[in-house]
């Protein structure tokens, strides 16, 4: 079993006369990790964020996040699964705000799935998708043809769209110099 505390802190001049003090805490205590992170422009906070992690696995992370300023509460996992070389992470999260849209069964939820797959030493496939009242998704793949050149596909479809234009398609050519 181990534990430990870290304390970070630091100041930051935004401005000519603005002064910012941020601090970050974080203590680990077996497959758990808590944190907090908050910063303060010597009037007021500006940003108040939580964080709760659980290693469940060497490589499955569950945790939860909380943001206090955006009102937002985010429950998700991730997932590296080394041996297919695959990274998958989702998220639900949940605004709280007073002007929140309802999207997902009449709440104010959004739902985010994206990762990476790394078919081979040259190719990587990555994907995302998320969900509130439209579902929009992406896919792109890139494959290293040598050490200077690269090509890649990607596509985007959003429901928000249906009427106009919900599909796009494009194509990359990259060249290290």
């Amino acid at each position: 079993m181990k534990a430990f505390i870290n304390l970070h802190a630091h100041s930051e001049k935004k401005e000519k006369e603005a002064n910012e003090v941020a601090a970050k805490v974080n203590l680990r205590y077996d497959a758990f990790h808590l944190g907090v992170a908050s910063a303060h422009n010597l009037k007021e906070w500006t940003d108040v964020r939580n964080q709760l992690v659980w290693n469940k696995t060497k490589n499955v992370q569950v945790y939860t996040k909380v943001d206090w300023f955006k009102h937002l509460a985010i429950f998700g996992n991730t997932m590296n699964i080394k041996c297919h070389n695959v990274h998958v992470s989702d998220e639900l999260i949940y605004d709280w705000s007073e002007k929140a849209p309802k999207y997902l069964f009449g709440l104010p939820l959004t739902f985010q799935l994206g990762g990476a797959y790394k078919a081979s030493k040259d190719t990587k496939l990555r994907f995302s998708t998320k969900v509130t009242s439209t579902v929009e998704t992406h896919l792109a793949v890139t494959h290293k043809l040598d050490k200077k050149l690269s090509v890649g596909v990607h596509q985007h479809f959003d429901t928000a769209k249906v009427k106009t234009a919900p599909y796009s398609l494009g194509f990359e050519l990259s060249y290290k110099l």
